[in-house]
């Protein structure tokens, strides 16, 4: 799972994808536990 969210982050399409599901901006803050 890691690694794919790595790959979207490269590709620049995480926030875009985190928008699209979660109606929000990706927050990193998020991504800690």
């Amino acid at each position: 799972v890691n690694d794919a969210i790595a790959k979207m982050l490269a590709d620049g399409k995480l926030d875009e994808s985190s928008k699209t599901w979660l109606k929000t901006p990706l927050n990193p803050e998020n991504l800690k536990d």
